[in-house]
């Protein structure tokens, strides 16, 4: 039997013991995570057993056999934590895993129970070990970085090793002197006289040829390459190169080697020295002009393995199209960012830049500035057209008259992981958005500088837009002021958008006289539509920017008060942060106006000066949204008569048209649009203009019919009358009635006329609906239930048949750990009643780990079947 507590020269006593030994059992080509179990006969052999282990490289060249290990429970489990044979765990690159196994002890019928210090002591004799020898390489190189590394590693000894006879006179004279240094413990610095593992010629895999311990490696991003044949009593020396492709044969070529950098493995706490230090002092390494990366060096928990990490801690990615400039706190260096995409921009944020210089924590800060006016040629590089549309960049300038337009940005903290705000360089203004990457790269944050603001038209029609700042009052007087006229000086600012095209925006033009401190951002927008009638203007609606929902706006025709279009503004935050505004139409309108009267005209308006006047028929309904979203929300509406409506004018004028049809000379419009030609825009001109030779008359009847007046007309004043009544559409049920005027036209005289119309709201398909009607029969339905969409849910049948679902839990690494899975997922409502089934044949949850001790937790009993035991 040996003995491992007097064994000073264990490592020669067992390679004695391998030396001639006949080989009982041989496995090769062996993948890593692999089991291999042991054959019971070495188990159950009352031989020593010893266990050699030889590395094999990736390209098929095989290694030097590492130290050999005894296959015994006092070697293995070391449960008196010798530190010889720590070391010699260590040398021979293994880590001994102990799992326990279930114990089940059974008690007979007629046996006596027995004391509880018994009973624990069988339970200890009769419990099984599983025991895993796990095998490990020496040393671990991890690239963190988002490109290919080339790796130069080697190491040198000071002294040249003995060979075995030295190792083994040295032995016996360290044993002859334990009984008196039985309780002295040696330093883990000093150099015992047990024999060093040999270093191999080839110690770290590498290719055939390579000799002197060299080793030359290619990493690719987000791997790890596995060293063995590392001695972690030596220092192991580095460089390390970025790897790129030749832009004349395309082949991959590394430069700018770093300067040899030292770990001093000797130094870490490792099976080797016991009193060393978990993790080394970080070192900042220069791998370029805008490639700062830290070196990062930690022995693993479990294995106490030394692990190597190159990584940046942070990556400037610029979307913005315009070439940058940063600055780092407490740097003097600067940053120049070119925008052409490609990698990141990596950023160490530590005070001494020098390479291979101990790693100083600094303050994370960042600033930027732009160097040059925004490109199309450098935003279409990362511009996803396909998925986008087409961009538009409009043309800006960053200095005017001498002065510049931007300035350093407040600093960035490059820490504040899950920040998403604007960064403003004066003038302009960007955004950044600041995330921590998963996986490999968990330890580096991404800072994606984009514009902030985006404008997409998914209209059908182009459309003109203008980005302005300032308060809301000065924003809509800007905007009634480009209605009426566009200054030579904002025509520049205008941006035009086709159907599909989108555009950044990085400059608001102020609309405030005397400036404020915090401005909200707003866009200005019309419709470039086709036009009829030559005093009609295309009204400017106001999106605020800042306001993230849906904005909702009416399109007119220009010539009948009719809405024939509603357009939504949805102000959304994207993936990279940007804030998205798309225009587009609306297809559910937020307002219906029903008039379910039999013979009373309506007219309605919103409350404010601005707004439009609308009129609906009997039995009509129609779309309705606020014509100024920033005005009162409220809704005045009033009965008029047939004779002053805009049918019975349209038909007086149409009349007059026929019977002065060989005198009266049209008068023709062209389209605003230019794709219409002018026999088209003939056939569309508005009636009252067909009816006078005066053009100045013409204008005339058309402003008193024309929704956009500012100032009260008849048709407008009718809606400030005592009959006139205001509703607030957000009130739903049973509203005020409207009050009926007594009939004055001759044709209404014979007809029964209702004293009042009854009002209500309701919600049907998310929109709010006010209806008219002569009767209580519509609030009376709805109140009683039975004007549901779809019915009443007691008559609705609903079967719903899932095949299965699975959900599955990932972490940072990426992994799957956790898995659950639902199969036969049956939804049944049967009819009659409001009760609703759910079954589910089979429900799972599964630990997707693949050392997971038990695989399965929850499964479900199958219907039948008894598995518990009988006893």
């Amino acid at each position: 039997k040996m003995d491992l507590t007097k064994s000073k020269a264990l490592l020669v006593a067992l390679k004695r013991i391998v030396e001639g030994s006949p080989v009982v059992f041989e496995r090769s080509d062996i993948e890593p995570g692999t089991p291999v179990p042991l054959p019971l006969d070495v188990l159950n052999s009352t031989h020593f057993h010893v266990l050699l282990i030889q590395p094999i490289s990736e390209h098929g060249n095989t290694n030097s056999w590492r130290d050999p290990v005894l296959l015994t429970k006092e070697y293995l489990y070391n449960t008196e934590n010798l530190r010889d044979v720590t070391r010699n765990h260590t040398r021979s690159g293994i880590v001994v895993t102990k799992d326990r196994l279930n114990s089940h002890l059974t008690r007979r019928k007629n046996q006596r129970p027995q004391g509880p210090g018994n009973f624990n002591r069988q339970i200890l004799l009769r419990t099984a070990w599983d025991t895993n020898i796990n095998i490990v390489p020496f040393f671990m190189l991890t690239n963190s970085l988002p490109f290919p590394i080339r790796v130069r590693t080697w190491q040198t000894t000071e002294q040249e090793e003995e060979d075995m006879t030295w190792a083994m006179e040295q032995s016996q004279l360290a044993q002859s002197s334990d009984n008196n240094n039985m309780g002295e413990d040696s330093s883990d610095d000093e150099d015992d006289y047990t024999m060093m593992s040999r270093i191999p010629d080839v110690v770290h895999l590498s290719e055939v040829g390579q000799k002197d311990h060299y080793s030359d490696d290619e990493i690719g991003s987000g791997e790890t390459r596995n060293f063995s044949g590392v001695s972690l009593q030596e220092p192991i020396y580095l460089q390390i190169a970025q790897v790129v492709k030749s832009p004349v044969n395309s082949r991959e070529v590394s430069f700018l080697w770093s300067s040899p950098m030292s770990i001093r493995l000797e130094k870490m706490k490792t099976g080797m020295n016991e009193r060393g230090s978990k993790r080394l002092p970080k070192s900042v390494l220069d791998l370029g002009d805008n490639c700062d990366c830290v070196v990062d060096v930690s022995v693993e928990s479990k294995t106490k393995i030394p692990s190597c990490t190159v990584y940046s801690p942070y990556w400037v990615m610029n979307k913005t199209g315009t070439k940058l400039e940063y600055k780092v706190a407490g740097q003097t260096k600067r940053y120049l960012d070119s925008g052409l995409g490609g990698l990141p921009l990596m950023i160490h944020g530590s005070k001494s830049e020098a390479t291979n210089d101990k790693y100083k924590r600094n303050a994370k800060e960042i600033s930027i500035i732009p160097v040059e006016s925004p490109s199309k040629k450098l935003a279409d590089l990362w511009w996803d057209s396909s998925t986008n549309g087409e961009l538009v960049v409009k043309k800006g300038s960053i200095k005017v008259n001498g002065r510049d337009l931007v300035g350093w940005s407040d600093p960035i903290d490059m820490d504040g992981v899950g920040v998403n705000g604007e960064v403003w360089c004066d003038s302009y203004v960007f955004n950044a958005k600041i995330v921590s990457l998963a996986g490999a790269f968990h330890r580096c944050n991404m800072i994606n500088i984009t514009p902030r603001f985006v404008v997409k038209n998914t209209l059908h029609m182009p459309i003109s837009l203008v980005p302005l700042e300032g308060g809301g009052h000065e924003v809509l007087h800007k905007a009634a002021q480009f209605r009426k006229f566009i200054d030579p000086s904002n025509e520049s600012a205008i941006i035009n958008l086709k159907p599909g095209e989108s555009t950044p925006l990085y400059q608001f033009f102020d609309v405030t006289s005397g400036g404020m401190e915090n401005p909200y951002r707003w866009v200005a927008f019309r419709v470039n539509a086709a036009r009829f009638g030559p005093t009609f203007k295309p009204k400017w609606h106001v999106i605020p920017c800042d306001d993230k929902e849906t904005h909702m706006f009416g399109e007119h025709d220009g010539c009948f008060d009719t809405m024939v279009s509603i357009i939504a503004a949805k102000v959304h935050e994207s993936d990279f942060g940007s804030t998205l505004i798309s225009i587009s139409h609306s297809t559910v309108p937020p307002f219906r106006i029903e008039n379910r009267s039999n013979d009373h005209y309506l007219r309605f308006v919103q409350d404010d000066d601005q707004a439009v006047v609308f009129e609906l028929a009997p039995m009509n309904s129609c779309a309705y949204t606020w014509d100024n979203p920033m005005g009162k929300k409220k809704l005045r509406v009033t009965v008029i008569p047939k004779s002053e409506s805009r049918e019975r004018m349209l038909e007086e004028a149409v009349n007059e048209r026929e019977e002065a049809a060989s005198t009266v000379v049209s008068v023709a419009t062209n389209d605003c649009d230019e794709s219409t030609t002018s026999d088209d825009a003939a056939d569309g001109i508005h009636p009252l203009l067909q009816t006078t030779n005066d053009p100045a008359e013409a204008q005339e009847k058309i402003r008193a019919l024309n929704k956009t007046t500012p100032y009260r007309t008849r048709r407008r004043r009718a809606l400030h009358s005592r009959n006139a009544r205001v509703y607030n559409l957000r009130q739903i049920g049973r509203n005020r009635d409207l009050p009926c005027p007594s009939p004055k036209d001759p044709e209404m005289k014979n007809m029964t006329m209702k004293s009042h119309l009854v009002s209500h709201s309701r919600i049907v398909a998310g929109t709010k609906i006010l209806s008219f009607s002569d009767s209580t029969w519509i609030a009376d339905q709805v109140e009683a239930g039975l004007m549901r969409k779809g019915g009443d849910f007691k008559r609705a049948v609903c079967k719903i048949n899932i095949q299965g679902v699975g959900l599955y839990i990932m972490d940072d690494f990426p992994r799957e750990t956790l898995g659950v899975v639902v199969r036969d997922i049956q939804i049944i409502k049967p009819t009659g009643s409001i009760e609703t089934t759910f079954r589910v044949r089979h429900f799972q949850v599964d630990a997707m780990l693949p050392n997971a001790r038990y695989p399965i937790i929850i499964r479900p009993l199958p219907l039948g079947v008894d598995r518990r035991d009988d006893g």
